[in-house]
């Protein structure tokens, strides 16, 4: 008998420990961006997690150099410590691994090549433009 709840507590520690080692999906959402670094060019790229109304973790998609705003994801997983998002139609992928509360360290995959992206939690900072001067000018 006291082996079997021995087991019984051993098991039931092992699923506690699982489970508070995942990340939770509130903990996740909000814009997330990067800046894709492919051959001769820099693309700024901003997901946007967040909880559908039956719990499911969605993702939009930004890429504002290339005018896309609000672009679905199809499929979005967050599996313990990894983002998951695909786009079949594409043949797009991004998978990365939470390495913080504001950090995601991982990869996109398009036309058979894969470059490093990395995510920082929240928006892009706006460059200033000098060509959009404010008042009082400087000239």
């Amino acid at each position: 008998m006291t082996r079997l709840l021995l087991s019984l507590s051993l098991i039931l520690f092992s699923a506690m420990a699982a489970l508070a080692q995942q990340t939770a999906p509130t903990q996740i959402t909000g814009p997330w961006h990067g800046t894709l670094e492919a051959p001769g060019t820099r693309v700024t790229i901003i997901f946007r997690l967040s909880n559908s109304e039956s719990g499911q973790l969605t993702t939009a998609m930004d890429i504002p150099m290339q005018g896309v705003k609000g672009m679905a994801i199809p499929e979005t997983e967050l599996r313990e410590d990894s983002l998951y998002l695909r786009i079949p139609a594409g043949g797009i992928a991004f998978a990365g691994k939470i390495a913080g509360p504001e950090t995601i360290n991982g990869s996109w995959k398009q036309a058979g090549m894969a470059f490093p992206l990395s995510l920082a939690k929240g928006e892009p900072t706006e460059a200033k433009r000098p060509q959009m001067p404010v008042k009082p000018y400087p000239y």
